[in-house]
């Protein structure tokens, strides 16, 4: 099955063009199935049937899935009952370099006419003929499968010809992946400048859109994370990334995904002072992003909560109250980095500095869990915010100690954990040298 991405602008033409295009071509297309996301198709093209399966957003962008079916299949599909067709004549058209089709309907939509062109990539320019009127790219109304299902059911005796349609092609050296523009950096501005970044690297934009993520779709864009085992994490991914507008840029090109992989890291190093937040996402791999982008079509489903009613334990509704107390805080002032927050040094005169190496592979959560103990604590709240703080602060944070040989215990603990621990400073005994 060969697939690929159809980029096009759509507009309803306020009078016929005057340029002669050639015949016209007539076209008749059966529609099998469509919803909202999900258009099947069937018509001719080189004397055999093909199989279309699309995208119907109401973007300029979508993907497409062609395969070719055997003769007697083709047919009987064209014809069933169930199946609406669209038919129309087709005209190219040439305007200053650039190709359009005019198609003018036949039969139930009778006197609509559409001109559309197709784009490489979602910022190339488009000077507009004068015969082009109202653009209507992302009113589903006036795309194919949605005229067909406005018009009556019933077989169609003919076999007609399609034309080619000029598709972004993702060859065998091509790979698509997408950047995932988080609330912070869309609340920041950021999403344009990721985009330059991304075009500056070659490869070709396909599609952009804005959306809300569901519980579902992160279980699916975060497959890895279990939320029995990692409920902190999975509860502070609910409350960063959901009911707030996140942006997807899809991409595709050579190498897409270790292209959109630095330009990740550029951004997070430039801009990712926001804890936990890291404002982009994308996935590693053509295989993640295979499965991620099956996440994001896929809304409804399971949630991004824990079954378990204990982790570690701390009964669960404790650690979503420290969780919800920690996000209200975080949304009052601003999370950005540093956290400045520490426990109390009162009574205590040594400070221990704990922070977490820069290539942690330590679960947060039991980050979280660790430095509660750490600090012969029960609360979870304390240990959240002790975690963020080892993670993000410059200086780590301040963990206070009695006694100097009590820093030294805890120091030791800290890193047989796996962490770093940075002493106070101890003035030497008199006679000896530091």
């Amino acid at each position: 099955m060969a697939d690929g991405y159809e980029i096009e602008r759509k507009f309803l033409v306020t009078a016929p063009p005057t340029t002669d295009g050639g015949p016209a071509l007539r076209i008749a297309q059966a529609y099998l199935f469509s919803d909202a996301r999900t258009v099947l198709r069937i018509g001719r093209r080189h004397g055999g049937w093909r199989l279309t399966v699309k995208d119907a957003g109401p973007g300029p962008a979508r993907r497409e899935f062609h395969t070719m079916l055997p003769e007697e299949l083709g047919a009987a599909l064209f014809t069933s009952p169930t199946a609406r067709h669209t038919v129309k004549y087709r005209r190219r058209i040439d305007h200053r370099g650039r190709t359009w089709f005019v198609d003018a309907y036949q039969d139930a939509h009778a006197g609509l006419v559409l001109a559309e062109t197709e784009l490489r990539d979602l910022d190339e320019h488009v000077d507009l003929p004068p015969w082009c009127g109202t653009e209507v790219t992302a009113r589903v109304e006036y795309h194919d499968h949605a005229l067909a299902r406005s018009a009556p059911a019933g077989p169609a005796t003919d076999r007609p010809r399609t034309r080619r349609r000029n598709t972004v092609p993702t060859t065998a050296t091509e790979e698509r992946s997408f950047l995932l523009f988080k609330p912070d950096a869309v609340e920041r501005d950021l999403v344009e400048s990721g985009a330059r970044a991304v075009r500056e690297t070659g490869l070709r934009t396909v599609r952009r859109y804005r959306t809300e993520l569901t519980e579902h779709q992160l279980a699916g864009l975060y497959a890895q994370i279990d939320p029995d085992d990692r409920p902190l994490t999975a509860g502070m991914l609910r409350r960063c990334l959901t009911k707030r507008p996140v942006e997807v840029l899809e991409a595709v090109g050579e190498q897409a995904c270790s292209r959109l992989l630095a330009v990740k890291t550029a951004l997070r190093a430039e801009h990712g002072n926001v804890i936990y937040g890291n404002l982009v996402h994308c996935p590693d791999t053509p295989d993640e992003a295979a499965a991620q982008f099956e996440a994001l079509a896929d809304r409804t489903g399971q949630s991004f909560r824990p079954v378990r009613r204990h982790w570690q334990g701390w009964p669960l509704p404790v650690i979503e109250d420290a969780l919800d107390h920690w996000w209200a805080e975080a949304r009052d002032a601003g999370h950005r980095t540093p956290t400045h927050w520490a426990p109390s040094h009162s009574g205590h005169a040594f400070v221990l500095r704990i922070a977490v190496p820069r290539r942690w592979v330590i679960e947060f959560d039991r980050i979280v869990r660790f430095l509660a103990d750490l600090a012969d604590t029960d609360d979870p709240g304390y240990g959240l915010r002790a975690a963020l703080a080892a993670l993000y602060d410059e200086q780590g944070l301040p963990m206070p100690a009695r006694t100097a040989a009590e820093a030294h215990r805890l120091a030791l603990r800290v890193r047989e954990f796996g962490l770093t621990a940075e002493l106070p400073p101890t003035k030497a005994p008199q006679g000896e040298r530091t």
